[in-house]
């Protein structure tokens, strides 16, 4: 990936810091302009828990570090606990672009890997993404490395596909086989009512959103949930 492929949807991503007493601020005038996801509760929130994925080197810990140009890197996702339906996914960034894709993932599959004992049948029959991810699964040597867990309150804009969403509670985890329980162990990574808040678009912020977010004076972070997690437990 040495250079942009235009025709693929790449996005911009920026990351703010910021606390719970701004939120609400916040999200009141997002709220005017905006639509709540409609995968969310009454409280327009859901739980995502995702198990991520690193080599041998610890790659993508370092990239990230780093803050190499162009990397990328595998979790897979439940939502709201639901361990039946879960998606593998392989985030890629190049020049402060992201690019994400998707795929169903087997539970079966899931619980092979926490089991050390992964083999895929029928490869040839399974989605691309999958395809490519087994490939680096057994050449690279990737392994489960953390588990990130928190609540996910999103907000759309079609016209400009525009997404914010506010991260609460994000925490981390090492406890690798007990991705699919119900209860998890694991403690947060952020100091108390510090979250998160993130801006995916693709070519231009609309004003009246730009100016609902630069109200509130918050810092701007590289770092992803991945790898603060990871720092927590040492980087290992």
């Amino acid at each position: 990936m040495s250079s942009i492929d235009n025709r693929i949807p790449w996005r911009h991503e920026i990351k703010y810091l910021c606390w719970e007493t701004q939120i609400p601020i916040i999200q009141n005038k997002v709220h005017v302009v905006c639509d709540r996801d409609a995968h969310g509760d009454q409280e327009g929130q859901y739980l995502i828990r995702s198990l991520y994925f690193d080599d041998l080197n610890d790659t993508s810990y370092y990239e990230n570090e780093m803050g190499t140009d162009c990397r990328q890197k595998y979790r897979i996702r439940s939502y709201n606990g639901d361990g039946d339906h879960l998606t593998l996914e392989r985030k890629s960034k190049y020049n402060g672009m992201t690019w994400k894709e998707g795929a169903a993932f087997p539970r079966e599959f899931c619980e092979d890997i926490l089991q050390g004992t992964w083999i895929c049948p029928d490869l040839a029959l399974q989605p691309p993404l999958l395809q490519q991810f087994y490939l680096e699964y057994r050449t690279k040597l990737l392994r489960p490395k953390i588990i990130v867990e928190y609540r996910r309150t999103p907000y759309v804009y079609s016209a400009g596909n525009v997404r914010i969403t506010f991260d609460r509670d994000i925490s981390a985890s090492g406890d690798i086989e007990s991705f699919l329980e119900p209860d998890l162990f694991s403690r947060p990574i952020m100091p108390a009512g510090q979250h998160l808040l993130e801006v995916k678009y693709d070519t231009l912020i609309p004003d009246f959103i730009y100016n609902a977010i630069s109200g509130e004076r918050m810092r701007q972070t590289t770092f992803s949930k991945y790898y603060l997690c990871r720092k927590i437990y040492g980087g290992r």
